[in-house]
């Protein structure tokens, strides 16, 4: 009788925390609106600091929002995506993929226009000196402000 109860209470245990790891990784994600902007930084100066040093500057900004200022370069749209691609011919250039919601304000840019936008940095590639192709900052979930 007593095996009983350990194997009933072991049960019971493993099905609390099977559901609490099923809450955590199934949780809703949080609206890119709704969160506040870390860093306010325009594309020269953030550039800078990845040309500088990219390790430092990718801990600097892991997962934060981070509100841009920069210069279009050019817009690459596809059926699903759109993306925004920021460059001054230097030695990265920041691509920020913009939200769903947002694509008919994005298919108002202008390539070569000034532009404002938030979104969540998540990641960088490093640049390939050998085949002269520069490095890329990853913008996510992109959205312009009011």
């Amino acid at each position: 009788m007593k095996k009983v109860w350990i194997i009933l209470i072991a049960l019971i245990l493993l099905a609390g925390a099977a559901f609490l790891v099923y809450k955590k990784m199934y949780r809703p994600v949080e609206a890119i609106e709704s969160l506040k902007v870390d860093v306010k930084i325009d594309e020269s100066a953030l550039v800078g600091e990845f040309t500088k040093d990219p390790q430092d500057a990718n801990l600097k900004y892991g997962e934060r929002v981070i509100q841009l200022i920069g210069n279009v370069h050019k817009i690459e749209q596809t059926d699903s995506s759109f993306t925004i691609i920021l460059d001054k011919g230097e030695e990265y250039i920041i691509a920020a993929s913009v939200v769903k919601n947002s694509i008919e304000k994005a298919k108002l840019v202008k390539e070569k226009g000034d532009i404002t936008l938030i979104g969540q940095y998540n990641g960088y590639l490093e640049p390939d000196k050998t085949f002269m192709m520069p490095g890329t900052i990853q913008l996510s979930r992109c959205y312009f402000p009011d």
